[in-house]
């Protein structure tokens, strides 16, 4: 079985790199966004590298919500670890966020310090406006982006904010 140790990717940028045994990443979003498809394939691919996990799908309290709304959030979480994962985890040290229902009906499940990967383009008046936010909470919490991704967007023409490329 491998150590998750060995997936840690070289730092770049003063990135910090952190060594753990486990880790638990959730993916949300809308019900239909394929929360429990990503998560599933995401797993299959750990499972195929040899690490142990543990899933739970979490479905909306309503199926048939409307798109944007805090009881339509479909979720799956996912514990990868290097020995044996027993349980899908506490609380995410990775929530990755398709929209701000998403983000609302989840940030206060996360670990302090956790990271956050979001769909910022889903971030508009009127989803914001649905999830109960009054402004947008992602204004001013743009982390760097890698340089390759940059040079990605670049390269199709999608303008990079700035301070995403500190």
């Amino acid at each position: 079985m491998y150590n998750l140790n060995n997936l840690i990717m070289t730092a770049q940028n003063n990135r910090k790199v952190v060594n753990k045994d486990a880790v638990v990443i959730k993916f949300v979003g809308d019900s239909g966004d394929g929360m429990q498809l990503t998560g599933g394939e995401f797993a299959r691919i750990m499972g195929r590298s040899g690490h142990d996990f543990a899933t739970h799908p979490d479905y909306p309290p309503e199926i048939s919500a409307p798109t944007g709304t805090l009881f339509g959030v479909s979720g799956f979480q996912i514990q990868l670890a290097s020995g044996n994962a027993l349980t899908s985890g506490d609380r995410p040290d990775l929530l990755v966020v398709m929209n701000p229902a998403a983000l609302a009906s989840n940030l206060s499940d996360a670990r302090p310090g956790a990271t956050l990967v979001v769909n910022s383009g889903a971030f508009t008046g009127a989803n914001l406006e649905k999830a109960g936010y009054r402004g947008n909470p992602l204004e001013g919490n743009i982390g760097p982006l890698h340089p390759g991704a940059a040079k990605f967007w670049n390269e199709l023409n999608v303008k990079v904010p700035d301070a995403a490329l500190k």
